[in-house]
């Protein structure tokens, strides 16, 4: 199944991002760059305040992060804005992670973890105040069905917050198709929604105030960070799978680190931020 294909991703990658990636913020996305970012830590943080600022959250409201890694965002949002954290994600080993942080940040209290799938929840209808997702609708392979269930389990005048990848235009020639096909498999990735007919499915939905704002530009400093590190690792990771000592989906996904500046750059792939109110 496509969604074991997902799972496996994550637990597989979770060491990687730790060791590599993420530091202390446990941010497991792109970061967004602006005059006043200093390096990746900053940019991998400042994506989690542009959602805020865009989405108008405040203290005391309720989120769920849908797709939450093992918990960056909703420990940034519980120190910072004095919300209430929930997560859900289908990988047994971020949830493990995710538990383990909220103990050591001493904030279990305000969190709560948990294994499900954010399109097809078991919390009741208007529980939450905001819905966010931070690079993980592209792993819906029918995203209404994502968008469907965060309209469910919104409140009246709720958000939802999304940063992600989308589909700009079609691969121009046999090259560009072959990278974005890399692309996909090493992020474990069924498709990637194109932004108008994302925008046109929240409207359907019933979502209104949509805005749907480019940050392409804004990340590209992380796409180069990115194809830097995976040029050196991915021939790397071909020897050490050619040995039995790492999997090919280490291989694949550090072939998709190389192409998606690519893709970034020549705007066959954008990153955008979806903010849409219930």
């Amino acid at each position: 199944m496509y969604k074991d294909d997902v799972k496996a991703y994550y637990d597989y990658t979770l060491n990687l991002y730790e060791r590599f990636w993420h530091g202390d913020t446990h941010a497991v996305h792109y970061g967004i760059w602006d005059d006043h970012t200093k390096n990746l830590h900053d940019a991998l943080l400042n994506t989690n305040k542009f959602l805020t600022d865009q989405a108008g959250i405040k203290s005391g409201e309720r989120v769920i992060d849908a797709g939450c890694g093992v918990g960056g965002s909703i420990f940034w949002l519980v120190k910072n804005k004095g919300v209430e954290g929930v997560g859900v994600t289908i990988s047994e080993k971020q949830l493990s992670k995710a538990k383990e942080l909220s103990k050591r940040f001493g904030i279990e209290g305000k969190t709560e973890f948990y294994l499900q799938d954010y399109t097809h929840t078991n919390f009741p209808n208007a529980s939450f105040d905001i819905v966010w997702a931070i690079e993980s609708v592209c792993h819906a392979v029918d995203k209404r069905d994502f968008i469907k269930e965060a309209y469910r389990i919104l409140k009246p005048g709720g958000r939802l917050a999304i940063a992600d990848g989308f589909l700009e235009r079609n691969p121009g020639d046999i090259l560009e198709k072959k990278r974005l096909n890399n692309f996909l498999k090493g992020m474990a990735l069924d498709n990637l929604a194109e932004p108008k007919k994302f925008e046109n499915a929240l409207a359907e939905t019933g979502f209104k105030n949509i805005k749907n704002l480019d940050k392409t530009e804004a990340i590209l400093p992380t796409a180069v960070k990115i194809a830097r590190m995976s040029r050196w690792s991915w021939p790397l990771s071909i020897v050490t799978n050619s040995l039995g000592l790492t999997p090919s989906l280490l291989v694949h996904n550090n072939r998709a680190g190389i192409d998606q500046y690519y893709l970034f750059r020549n705007r066959l792939l954008t990153y955008r931020v979806f903010v849409a109110e219930k």
